[in-house]
């Protein structure tokens, strides 16, 4: 890790400059605290501040238990220890070494498994380029998240996978192959060459007196999009689809078999 002087922090230590012990740093807390302090000790993290920071985790407001906490405890250890924020140096504004004011900013954590994300990755954790976001939100907020634009909106390739019924290792692995976004996102899952166009799963269907999009009659066999789609396309009959469960090739025969016992078919 290179050292600036007058930038580089560890936890509340700014590092001011070189002392005339080559084992340790001059810096100043930001409390306003200056002092020589070992560059071991800020290394490690064993020293975080001139003392003030241990005072103020005894200050009890009655949150140290909450995921609000916990959420900004977090926040910090990502900043002092991921080799990623150390690199790109993402830091924490000075405001937010103080939870109170964490909290005033950012409000409660709220339920389920949300944390703080940061809007702008190539920005540090501050007011106005923080939100809370749970972990789908999170991950298509990272940098390296790949963003489709197709039929005039852009999004990530996660969120196009839930919209078309299907995986995002598909849509990843199909682009890799040089496949254009178009046809990536209009061809189903399992589909292979020469076998004209496929279905969408707004396509009217009818079977037994009732008419249906495809994606009803997925829902009512309990199928996967994806794999109604790919039934149809294949030019099973919907007696088969029906007929065979998720996953199941084999399934028709056995059903055919249940039905000649008079067995219900699940």
């Amino acid at each position: 890790m290179e050292i600036e002087f007058g930038k580089t922090k560890f936890s509340r230590w700014l590092v001011l400059g070189q002392d005339a012990n080559p084992k340790y740093w001059f810096c100043r807390c930001d409390c306003g605290t200056e002092r020589r302090v070992g560059k071991r000790n800020l290394k490690s993290g064993s020293t975080r501040s001139c003392g003030c920071w241990d005072q103020e985790r005894k200050t009890t407001h009655g949150m140290s238990r909450t995921k609000t906490y916990q959420a900004w405890q977090c926040m910090k250890d990502r900043v002092r220890v991921n080799l990623q924020y150390i690199n790109n140096k993402i830091t924490i504004c000075n405001r937010w070494t103080v939870f109170e004011n964490f909290l005033a900013d950012m409000g409660v954590c709220p339920p389920d498994k949300y944390s703080v994300d940061r809007i702008d990755n190539n920005k540090g954790y501050r007011p106005g380029n923080c939100r809370w976001a749970n972990r789908s939100e999170q991950q298509r907020n990272k940098s390296t998240t790949r963003m489709l634009t197709f039929d005039g909106r852009t999004q990530a390739a996660s969120a196009w996978a839930e919209e078309k019924g299907m995986s995002l290792s598909t849509i990843t692995g199909r682009l890799d192959r040089g496949w254009s976004i178009e046809r990536t996102l209009t061809t189903p899952e399992g589909m292979r060459r020469g076998r004209g166009t496929p279905q969408t799963k707004d396509q009217l269907i009818e079977f037994q007196g009732r008419t249906q999009t495809l994606e009803q009659w997925a829902r009512e066999f309990d199928l996967n999009v994806s794999t109604m789609i790919e039934r149809v396309w294949s030019k099973w009959s919907m007696e088969r689809i029906a007929a065979t469960p998720q996953g199941r090739r084999g399934g028709y025969k056995k059903a055919a078999e249940r039905r000649r016992l008079g067995q219900a078919i699940p």
